[in-house]
C-alpha cells in the first residue's frame, strides 16, 4: 500500500510538473505574442511617422521649388528695375549676346544706375574689364519701352564731375584717344543717339584734355607755378559708390536678387550730392581759382618787367640814334656855342638828356646874344615859323618859364640868327 501510495504521489508530481511546464509554455507564447504585436504595432507607427515627414518634407521642398519660381517670375516692384533685369537676363542666357556685346571674354564687370538730366528713367552704366582696359556699356529706356544699348570699341569710363565754367555736376563718358582724353556727357551721347536735331540749349559741354597738359607760368624771380589743365576744368567729387560687382554666370536668382537689391539702393544726384559733397567740391574750386589768381598776378608782374625792360631798350637805342628833330637827329650830350668866337671871354653850352630834360649855361649879360643863365630845363621837337615859313625847330623851356627855339637843318647842330651850336660830347 505504502509502495503505491508512493508511486501515485510520484505520478501525481509529474503530472504537476508537466502540468506547470505546459502553463509556463502558454504564458511564454502569450508574452511572445503581445511582444510581437507591440513591435508591430510601434512600426507602424514609426512607418506612419516616416510617412508623414517624407510627405510634409516633400510638401516642403515643393512649396519651396514653387514660392521659388513664383519669386523669380514676380516681377520687381520699380518698373524701370523690371526692364533692366529682363535686359540683363537675356544676356545671360545668350552666348551670342555676351559676345555682341563684350562680355565674353571681360572681368571685373560693374553695374551701376545714373541720374541724367535729359532722362526720365535711371540710365544703367555696365563697366568691365577686358585686355587690360576698362569699357562701359551704357543703356537707357526709349519711349516704348524697350532699351537701347551704346556700346565702345575702345576703351572708355563713366565718371560723375563738376565743371567748374559750367558750375555744373554731370555723368561724363570718359574715353582717351591717343593724346587726348575727351569728356562728354551721357545726356549729349544719349541725344546722339537718337539722330534727333541737336539743340545747343540741351547739349551741355564736352570737353578734350591732352596728356599732360597744363598752364605754367613763371614768377619775376624765375619761379615755376603751374597746374594741371584737368584741375582748371573739373572738380572730382567723392560721392557715394553704388555700383555693384556684377556676373553673367549668376544663377538666376541671384541675378535677379543682385539686381533688385541695386534698384532699391538707388540714388538719384540730388541724394549722392550732398552738403559734405558740394563743401569739399566749393573747397577745392576756391583752391583753384586762388591759384589762377596767383598765377595772374605773376604773369602781370613778368609781363610788366618786360614791358620795362623793353621800354628802357628802346630807350637806349632811341638815345644811341639821339634826338630826332624832323629829319635830322642830335645826339645827347653837351652842345657849345660859338659865341666865343665872337668874344673868348664868353661861352655857352646846353646839354640835352634823353629823359627830355636839359641844362643851359651861359656868361653873357644882357640880351645879346642871350643873357646870363645856369638852369635845368626841358626840351622838345616843334614847328617854328620865319617869314611865313614853318621849319623845323628844337624848343627850350627853363624852369624859369623863359622860353626860345633853334632850327635843326642838319644833324647834332642847332642854330638862331644870331649864333650857333654843335655837339662837343657827353
Amino acid at each position: 500500500m505504502e509502495e503505491e501510495k508512493k508511486e501515485m504521489a510520484e505520478t501525481e508530481e509529474v503530472k504537476e510538473e508537466k502540468t506547470g511546464n505546459d502553463t509556463q509554455k502558454i504564458e511564454d507564447t502569450k508574452k511572445e505574442e503581445a511582444k510581437t504585436k507591440s513591435k508591430s504595432k510601434k512600426g507602424l507607427i514609426i512607418a506612419i511617422i516616416i510617412i508623414v515627414v517624407l510627405v510634409l518634407i516633400g510638401a516642403s521642398i515643393g512649396g519651396y521649388f514653387l514660392y521659388k519660381k513664383i519669386q523669380l517670375e514676380k516681377p520687381l516692384d520699380v518698373a524701370w528695375g523690371q526692364t533692366y533685369y529682363t535686359y540683363l537676363k537675356s544676356i545671360a542666357e545668350d552666348e551670342g549676346k555676351k559676345e555682341a556685346y563684350g562680355f565674353n571674354n571681360s572681368t571685373k564687370t560693374k553695374i551701376e544706375f545714373c541720374d541724367v538730366e535729359t532722362e526720365e528713367e535711371p540710365v544703367m552704366v555696365v563697366t568691365y574689364e577686358k585686355d587690360d582696359e576698362d569699357y562701359s556699356n551704357i543703356c537707357y529706356i526709349k519711349d516704348d519701352g524697350t532699351i537701347h544699348e551704346m556700346t565702345y570699341n575702345f576703351p572708355t569710363d563713366v565718371e560723375m564731375l563738376y565743371s567748374i565754367e559750367e558750375k555744373e555736376y554731370n555723368w561724363y563718358v570718359v574715353s582717351k584717344e591717343e593724346n587726348n582724353t575727351e569728356y562728354t556727357p551721357i545726356q549729349n551721347k544719349i541725344i546722339e543717339s537718337t539722330g534727333e536735331e541737336l539743340d545747343e540749349d540741351t547739349l551741355s559741354k564736352e570737353y578734350t584734355i591732352k596728356d599732360d597738359d597744363k598752364t605754367t607760368v613763371e614768377t619775376v624771380d624765375g619761379e615755376e607755378i603751374s597746374i594741371d589743365k584737368f584741375d582748371e576744368t573739373f572738380v572730382k567729387p567723392e560721392i557715394e559708390d553704388t555700383s555693384i560687382d556684377f556676373d553673367f554666370n549668376l544663377i538666376e536668382e541671384e541675378l535677379k536678387e543682385a539686381i533688385e537689391n541695386l534698384v532699391n539702393d538707388y540714388k538719384n544726384n540730388d541724394q549722392i550730392i550732398t552738403d559734405e559733397v558740394k563743401e569739399a567740391v566749393t573747397e577745392k574750386e576756391t583752391e583753384i581759382t586762388n591759384k589762377q589768381e596767383e598765377m595772374e598776378e605773376a604773369q602781370k608782374e613778368v609781363e610788366k618787367k618786360k614791358a620795362e625792360e623793353e621800354a628802357k631798350r628802346k630807350a637806349e637805342e632811341e638815345a644811341k640814334k639821339g634826338f630826332k628833330v624832323g629829319s635830322h637827329r642830335l645826339k645827347y650830350g653837351t652842345y657849345k656855342s660859338d659865341v666865343w668866337r665872337m668874344d673868348s671871354s664868353m661861352y655857352g653850352t646846353i646839354t640835352i638828356r634823353p629823359d627830355g630834360t636839359c641844362h643851359i649855361k651861359a656868361n653873357c649879360e644882357g640880351g645879346y646874344p642871350y643873357k646870363e643863365m645856369d638852369c635845368e630845363g626841358t626840351y622838345k621837337a616843334t614847328k617854328a615859323i620865319d617869314s611865313y615859313e614853318y621849319y623845323d625847330a628844337i624848343e627850350f623851356t627853363t624852369n624859369t618859364g623863359e622860353k626860345f627855339h633853334h632850327e635843326v637843318n642838319q644833324d647834332n647842330a642847332f642854330s638862331d640868327q644870331w649864333h650857333g651850336y654843335t655837339y662837343s660830347g657827353n
